[in-house]
């Protein structure tokens, strides 16, 4: 049976139909984003030609980040927690730096469309449908292989040892 390539086929369906289950069940896996940017910015200002003339030098040093934690469930609320923290800091006017935080948490619950069955929900039950179907074409698949097997190996043995082992297992039905 190791030998059968028809065999080895169905077993091989069951694998790849399994790994597409797994994939349709992607979009209720947690994502998280991040983002940072730290801005470091020089800016020289010259105004009009005056007497004497003046420049202007602003040295700044600006750091934002930000993120989000997002968990879909399956009857389709989604949990999401973000925040945000800026900086900003002046090296020019001697002002203290500025620290600016914000955390939000949402929670996002359809009460018609899309609760309970929503379209990602139903592709995974459909492939998970589809898994089961391949299960059990490949014991289908088996099972016949076994049959034939046991049907081609009792039609071309000799009569007599077909004889002996009826009289073997009590049966006095024919094979074949």
């Amino acid at each position: 049976m190791a030998n059968q390539k028809q065999i080895q086929i169905s077993f091989l369906n069951i694998t790849n139909q399994a790994g597409v289950l797994r994939q349709s069940g992607g979009p209720f896996d947690p994502t998280l984003n991040q983002t940072a940017a730290d801005i470091l910015s020089n800016t020289i200002l010259k105004n009009p030609p005056t007497n004497p003339p003046t420049r202007l030098h602003f040295k700044s040093n600006d750091f934002l980040t930000s993120g989000t934690l997002q968990k879909q469930t399956r009857s389709g609320t989604l949990f999401s927690l973000s925040g945000t923290y800026e900086y900003f800091n002046s090296e020019k006017h001697k002002v203290p730096p500025a620290r600016a935080s914000q955390v939000v948490f949402l929670i996002d619950q359809p009460l018609l469309r899309n609760f309970q069955y929503g379209l990602n929900r139903q592709i995974e039950l459909s492939n998970s449908l589809e898994l089961q179907a391949v299960k059990w074409d490949t014991l289908q698949t088996v099972s016949t292989t076994i049959l034939n097997t046991i049907t081609a190996y009792w039609k071309w043995s000799p009569p007599a040892k077909r004889e002996n082992f009826r009289r073997c297992i009590g049966k006095t039905g024919a094979i074949t």
